[in-house]
């Protein structure tokens, strides 16, 4: 058996090891790579212009000497308009909660950079993060729950990570988040927006924008409408049934809002008026914001 066995193994090997040798090799300096869509060009590969993609530069609003991202001094994270419409929520925390070293904190009202509170570690009246709304410094209250956080035509939102008290002031200690919403500008836009959601979510609204009897004044107007019965429902019944008569009597005094201790109702109008003569040389804008909030309790 011995000798058949050796006698059929060397024609195997030749034949497997002959055809391998025998394969060209090509270098890839001759390989060009062809698109699907560009065949009409792959006869001629010089006439292929190879663009490179340019990305537009973000500059920093919150730092003071105008900035990119790249060469600003302090660490920055920043939230396009374009991402916050692309994605599922406009929530003001909710967004800077996707942030790196940004946590929501105290029940989602307030939000804390590197472990540092709005309001400071130690509670108090102490403010830690100031909040920015078009450069306009928002009151303490205003910026940790009830003011005009919203991120419907907004055009960017920075937020600064570590001290800025340096450039903002005492207030800025543990960070400082700057919002900037959509200028007027002296062409027309519009748009609208509408959802719904359970728990009772609804939003509405819409901005619009253009030139007033001129091309130096221009305006733009946004309003929202948010409301949220939130995912709270409190289990604990109110009433009880008669197991013979099956009719119910209450148990405890009844208590307003008894399922809505999650509830969220925003309504925000934002109105803007510029004045930029001279072709842009010069220009002036005013702001003015209405912003009413309804919450839960946070208990």
């Amino acid at each position: 058996m011995l000798p058949v066995l050796r006698g059929l193994a060397l024609p195997c090997c030749l034949l497997i090891l002959v055809p391998a040798a025998a394969q060209p090799v090509e270098p890839y300096d001759d390989v060009i790579a062809v698109s699907a869509d560009d065949e009409g060009d792959a006869a001629d590969p010089g006439a292929q212009d190879n663009e490179a993609l340019t990305l537009e530069a973000l500059t920093v609003r919150g730092d003071r000497l105008g900035r990119d991202l790249d060469g600003a001094s302090a660490s920055t994270a920043i939230v396009t308009g374009e991402e916050i419409e692309r994605g599922s929520t406009q929530d003001f925390h909710e967004l800077l909660g996707s942030l790196g070293n940004v946590t929501q904190a105290q029940s989602n009202r307030q939000i804390a950079i590197r472990g540092v509170l709005q309001n400071g570690n130690g509670g108090g009246d102490s403010e830690t993060i100031s909040v920015y709304l078009d450069g306009i410094p928002l009151p303490q209250r205003a910026a940790n729950f009830g003011g005009p956080l919203n991120g419907f035509d907004v055009e960017q939102i920075e937020v600064l990570r570590g001290a800025q008290s340096t450039s903002q002031g005492r207030n800025a200690l543990g960070g400082a988040v700057f919002i900037q919403t959509r200028d007027a500008e002296p062409f027309w836009e519009a748009k609208l927006r509408g959802g719904l959601a359970q728990h009772g979510g609804e939003q509405v609204a819409a901005a619009v924008g253009g030139p007033l009897w001129s091309e130096d004044f221009a305006f733009r107007l946004a309003v929202d409408h948010h409301h949220s019965d939130g995912d709270v429902i409190n289990i604990t019944p109110q009433t009880e049934s008669d197991p013979i008569t099956g009719e119910e009597t209450e148990t405890a005094p009844p208590v307003v809002n008894f399922d809505d201790a999650g509830r969220e109702w925003s309504d925000m109008a934002r109105l803007k008026l510029r004045f930029a003569p001279l072709g842009g040389a010069y220009s002036a804008q005013l702001l003015a914001v209405y912003s009413d909030n309804e919450f839960g309790d946070n208990v």
